[in-house]
């Protein structure tokens, strides 16, 4: 037999550090809403993880 409390899940609530985004954040979002520094589309998963790692 197991026991209870080995089968119970403990839910926790991770609330946000920080509401405001940091200043490489900001510059993510500003280059996608100026589709700068934008890769792809890519032909195969293969060609995305090689533009991943480089």
């Amino acid at each position: 037999m197991t026991n209870d409390k080995e089968n119970k899940t403990i839910k926790t609530k991770v609330e946000p550090q920080n509401d405001e985004p940091n200043e490489e954040t900001y510059a993510a979002m500003e280059a996608a809403e100026k589709e700068t520094d934008i890769y792809g589309p890519f032909d195969s998963i293969a060609d995305l993880m090689v533009a991943l790692n480089a």
